[in-house]
């Protein structure tokens, strides 16, 4: 497996705080390399997770690659805590969704529960007039071919008995008069009718009540279903309002934390870049006055050596003159001598003048003589 790479929080892998210590870092490593070494631990995932340590404590060990990280692990830091909330809501969101689902489950089988018997109350309402009515129509078709029937009979009676028969019965000859047996028979026929005409029109009256009862009730049924319904859309419309009301908070509640989350993030990064720059200045402050200090150093230094270098000349200068001096008395000293030789040589000529042009010249006048002249 490839190590990990550098988007892992090495303190989390660490179980550290950023401000952890070297000590603290290298005591931490020993102790979870026991733990999470792929030859003690028997999870899958125990050499990608052996490596991150590694690199982790590689990373944090090293001074430079510590201040580089750090640089970086802000960013690392606020993605992990981003994805950390983003599970966390994602979470809460199918908690919420598995409730609401089952909430509305719930309630759904509530209406059901309410509309159910009212539905089969209204299905059995409308069979009831549908078959009364198929009824109502058929006593009514009934009672109308009786009535015709009853019409028929007392068009053909006034037939019978009206003027024009008896007018046109010469013409067309008289009609065979009915025996009493038809009359009877024709009467009996028409009060037949007419009572089957009482019977159905009272089962046409009772229908038509029965119908118009059973039309109140599933009116009254039908305004208890609308009532259900318009509750229940009502609870849904409500249902919707507080959706959409709670997803307005979060959405804003979502919007003030990545606002305040990015503030932080801002204040996070302008402290670390001017803990950085101040880093850099106080750095920048030290190479300086190591330089400056190196620079009086060694313009000690050259101080120094101008001064031997000086003090050398000076002391060569001063040979010089002593030697000069020296040469000048040995010359002083030696044309003294040259002059006392040549006193001394001229005294001795005139000495020997003098003796040579004196007589006898005594010892004494012989040596005062001379001196005196000198």
């Amino acid at each position: 497996m490839a190590p990990c790479e550098v988007t892992e929080d090495y303190y989390a892998t660490l179980e550290l705080p950023q401000t952890a210590t070297v000590e603290a870092i290298k005591r931490s490593y020993r102790q979870l390399s026991l733990v999470r070494h792929p030859d003690r631990n028997p999870n899958p995932d125990a050499t990608s997770s052996f490596q991150c340590l590694q690199k982790a404590y590689e990373t944090l060990i090293d001074p430079a690659e510590r201040r580089t990280y750090d640089l970086l692990w802000v960013g690392i830091r606020q993605r992990k805590k981003a994805q950390e909330e983003r599970a966390e809501v994602s979470k809460n969101e199918q908690k919420r969704a598995a409730e609401e689902r089952a909430r509305k489950q719930k309630e759904q089988t509530a209406w059901l529960e309410q509309l159910e018997p009212l539905e089969k109350q209204k299905s059995e309402y409308e069979t009831k007039i549908f078959e009364g009515s198929r009824v109502i129509r058929q006593l009514a078709a009934a009672l109308k071919r009786l009535q015709e029937r009853d019409d028929e009979d007392l068009r053909k009676e006034s037939e019978r008995n009206s003027w024009w028969t008896f007018i046109t019965s010469p013409i067309y000859g008289k009609q065979t008069p009915e025996t009493e047996e038809q009359k009877q028979q024709r009467e009996f026929h028409r009060l037949q009718r007419l009572h089957s005409k009482s019977i159905k029109e009272k089962e046409l009256i009772q229908q038509e009540a029965n119908v118009h009862n059973f039309k109140d009730r599933l009116q009254d049924v039908t305004g208890k279903i609308a009532a259900v319904k318009r509750k229940r859309e009502d609870a849904r419309l409500v249902d919707e309002a507080r959706m959409q009301e709670r997803l307005r908070k979060e959405q804003e509640a979502k919007r003030w934390a990545e606002a305040e989350a990015e503030r932080e993030r801002q204040a996070k990064l302008r402290a670390e870049w001017e803990a950085e720059s101040a880093r850099r200045r106080k750095e920048e402050a030290v190479k300086l006055a190591a330089r400056q200090a190196k620079e009086a150093q060694e313009a000690e230094e050259a101080r120094k050596r101008a001064r031997v270098a000086q003090e050398i000349r000076e002391a060569q200068n001063k040979m010089l003159a002593q030697k000069l001096e020296e040469r000048a008395r040995a010359a002083r000293e030696a044309a003294q001598k040259k002059k006392v030789q040549e006193a001394s040589s001229r005294t001795i000529a005139m000495w020997f003048s003098d003796i040579l042009h004196s007589d006898v010249p005594t010892a004494e006048s012989s040596l005062v003589r001379p001196v005196g002249r000198h």
